[in-house]
């Protein structure tokens, strides 16, 4: 099981002039993808995705994520 934290900076994070945003879909298609791996490279890959979707520049607001994987 994964408990999945973020501030709204991450799914707002928008996309060029449209305003496209991240979304909490792709949030959570993300981390569905990854979830055997270690939580804090689940975070590396949800900042590295946020960071590609948007583009170049300083994110508008604050991007936090805690990742919290039960085993066993």
């Amino acid at each position: 099981d994964i408990l999945l934290l973020t501030t709204d900076g991450l799914s707002e994070a928008r996309r060029g002039q449209r305003g496209e945003l991240y979304g909490n879909e792709r949030i959570v298609s993300l981390v569905r993808r990854l979830r055997d791996l270690p939580a804090a490279e689940i975070v590396d890959a949800l900042f590295a995705d946020t960071r590609k979707f948007a583009g170049s520049g300083t994110p508008r607001d604050d991007q936090t994520v805690v990742i919290v994987k039960v085993e066993g």
